[in-house]
């Protein structure tokens, strides 16, 4: 038997279920604000007031808290700096409009970063992981309300290759 879920339900660690998969509730924030891991290792913020969660039963999921499989965030931050360097820093910004600026702690570090809307433009998320052969995983994805929809993902990408890479992939010229 499916209910809604209540202000109750939503604890660090809950599992709950939404129309677009199941969601992990992170932490909390002030009253009623809460992180959670959507799928696609999307994380977002939001009131638990929201009416789109249902549970299983009468009680949440509980999980024991991950493991850390990641980098310290020290080097998460290193390694997010290093790309947006690579990727041509400050000009990318301003060329692009990239923003939300995130180091990842995923595989070896990373980042993510969001895209203004373009025409002709679907991709509005960008990726790019170090994986554990000095080389990049670049994922380019489509957020829309509360789906994602990768477009293209590459796996082995060298420094160099990136910003090339994402002009074929965006349309959009990194620098003058």
């Amino acid at each position: 038997m499916k209910r809604l879920a209540t202000k109750e339900d939503f604890k660090p660690g809950a599992i709950l279920h939404a129309s677009f998969g199941e969601v992990k509730i992170l932490k909390k924030y002030d009253d009623g604000i809460w992180e959670a891991r959507a799928p696609g290792g999307i994380t977002c913020i939001f009131e638990s007031e929201a009416r789109f969660y249902e549970i299983e039963g009468t009680e949440t999921t509980l999980e024991e808290p991950p493991k850390s499989s990641g980098v310290s965030t020290e080097i998460a931050k290193e390694v997010a700096s290093t790309i947006l360097t690579q990727l041509g820093g400050r000009r990318f910004m301003s060329m692009t409009g990239a923003k939300n600026f995130l180091a990842l702690n995923d595989g070896c570090g990373g980042m993510r970063f969001n895209l203004p809307r373009f025409t002709g433009v679907k991709i509005n998320l960008v990726e790019i992981v170090l994986n554990g052969s000095d080389l990049y995983d670049v994922k380019f994805s489509r957020v829309h309300g509360l789906t994602l929809k990768e477009i293209s993902s590459h796996t082995d990408i060298y420094f160099d290759q990136l910003r090339e890479l994402f002009e074929s992939e965006t349309g959009l010229r990194t620098s003058l």
